[in-house]
């Protein structure tokens, strides 16, 4: 039997015992089974960005009207931008297919600047081998709960000032954050100006 003439009730329940990847995978796919794709309980989910773009292909080196129209009418994009709006968890531990700076331009082409990529977004963790988590920031917004910054700066001040410009930009897209996990050494930062944070777990110095 092929698999689109299941039932929709089977097919759901298919795509609900998957994991994060392969759901991602399966929403990809078309619009039919991205719009099942959006049943299931994307909250339960932690969701690599890499796997969520991976539909959309590289950065094109014109970025004319023209081209940013064909762009957003695209199916990959069509998908992308509905799945976006459901991930509650996010994990980024590796840098995407297609670059930050062409993903911010296709959503500001959708909707007005400055509003997060993910607006539901809860929970979120870079992982060290970013080399500027920083930049990531247009993920989040007031929806953010949970951040954990996994990233080494015992290597060079450079480093260093990557984690307080990372924890910088978490206080101004998303104040409210209650639990903040950085492990991060010899870096110092005012968390001070979190004023909803109740859990704090830092390997650095507080000012």
């Amino acid at each position: 039997m092929c698999i689109d003439k299941l039932p929709i009730e089977i097919f759901i329940l298919v795509l609900s015992i998957l994991d994060s990847k392969h759901l991602l995978q399966c929403a990809l796919v078309c619009k039919r089974w991205r719009d099942l794709a959006l049943d299931v309980k994307w909250k339960e989910h932690v969701v690599e960005l890499a796997d969520l773009l991976r539909g959309l292909g590289p950065a094109p080196s014109n970025r004319s009207h023209e081209e940013t129209e064909r762009a957003v009418a695209s199916p990959g994009w069509l998908r992308v931008n509905k799945l976006r709006k459901m991930i509650t968890k996010l994990k980024v531990s590796s840098s995407p297919p297609t670059h930050i700076t062409y993903i911010q331009h296709l959503q500001n082409a959708v909707e007005s600047p400055g509003q997060p990529f993910c607006p539901n977004l809860r929970s979120i963790k870079l992982y060290r081998r970013l080399s500027q988590p920083d930049t990531y920031d247009f993920l989040l917004g007031h929806s953010l709960q949970d951040f954990t910054l996994c990233f080494d700066s015992t290597s060079g001040e450079h480093l260093r000032t990557v984690v307080i410009n990372a924890l910088g930009k978490l206080a101004v897209r998303s104040p409210r954050v209650e639990s903040i996990a950085a492990y991060s050494s010899n870096t110092v930062f005012d968390f001070g100006v979190f004023s909803k944070l109740r859990v704090l777990s830092y390997g650095g110095n507080l000012s």
